[in-house]
């Protein structure tokens, strides 16, 4: 479940334009638009038996932390325009 992000008041629900869980690849993806010269900071909350595995940003590699439940992503966007991100997960032991 994507939680939200600190890039504006709305937390991210005026800059995505997609948000899809592809149940099969166990994996949460996000379309959103950039602003130019920004830090973002994604929160995605991570069930009970899933742990994270790879990460992905189309404005370059995201540092990751989990915080209990809560994976948080962060990068910079140089340029503005369209960013794809996602997450993939491991369900079970």
């Amino acid at each position: 479940m994507f939680l939200a992000t600190d890039r504006h008041f709305t937390q991210g629900a005026s800059d995505h334009r997609s948000l899809t869980w592809d149940a099969a690849r166990k994996r949460l993806s996000g379309v959103f638009t950039a602003v130019a010269d920004t830090d973002y900071h994604l929160r995605v909350l991570v069930p009970d038996g899933f742990s994270v595995g790879e990460t992905y940003t189309s404005a370059g590699e995201p540092t990751t932390e989990q915080d209990r439940k809560v994976l948080k992503l962060a990068f910079h966007c140089a340029g503005q325009g369209e960013v794809t991100w996602w997450a993939s997960f491991h369900y079970g032991k």
